[in-house]
């Protein structure tokens, strides 16, 4: 059916094609969170893969990172969390005000208890802070709870912090976050540990080493 550029119908039936493609978004997004998301983790280096996001995250915003002498070693997938330290990094700052750098570091955590609303067991974990130091919204942000794609497209990508949420817990770790009028807002990643490679096995003859004869 065409109608003429003036005629009243168009802009209901431009309102109905409009809705209806939002309909078709949304659904779209529902069906992805009903099935499983994460890739098949392996052992990765917390160190590296900070290392390796660090010219994407350097921008206006001074950047700082650490890494502990030694090697941090988690499972997860490479790509997936370097997304969920982009996404984070984005919210983090979106919800701090004079925001003066961002912080990203990882170490290993021990949790010695079981926190409410939280998956994980007492033991070690791998984790990686990601911090906007400046003046955080307080600890009342729902970051978590939108699942939906935002209306306004320039807005924080919702899905993509969901989607980070929902693999990280899949791997078998957690995020939380944590914000204050003067500590900035923090996301805390806390990802299954894994143990340090052990350094190869000495030869036999580096472990016995050769007499030396004495000469009189």
């Amino acid at each position: 059916m065409l109608f003429r550029s003036n005629d009243p119908m168009r802009n209901d039936l431009g309102e109905v094609l409009s809705a209806s493609r939002r309909i078709a978004e949304v659904a779209g997004h529902l069906l992805g969170f009903t099935r499983p998301l994460a890739k098949v983790s392996s052992k990765i280096d917390l160190s590296e893969r900070i290392a390796a996001l660090k010219p994407k995250l350097a921008g206006a915003i001074d950047l700082e990172t650490a890494t502990p002498e030694g090697v941090v070693w988690a499972y997860a997938d490479a790509g997936q969390l370097d997304d969920a330290i982009d996404s984070l990094a984005a919210i983090a700052i979106e919800n701090t005000t004079e925001v003066a750098r961002l912080r990203v570091v990882c170490c290993t955590s021990r949790i010695s208890e079981l926190v409410e609303s939280s998956p994980l067991q007492p033991g070690v974990y791998s984790r990686l802070d990601i911090q906007a130091i400046g003046k955080g919204g307080g600890p009342s942000m729902g970051v978590f709870e939108s699942i939906l794609p935002a209306k306004d497209t320039q807005a924080p990508d919702g899905p993509a912090v969901a989607r980070a949420y929902l693999n990280v817990r899949q791997w078998g770790g957690d995020i939380v976050f944590s914000s204050g009028p003067e500590s900035g807002s923090t996301f805390a990643i806390f990802l299954p540990y894994a143990e340090p490679d052990k350094a190869p096995e000495p030869t036999a003859h580096e472990d016995a080493p050769h007499p030396v004869s004495e000469i009189i």
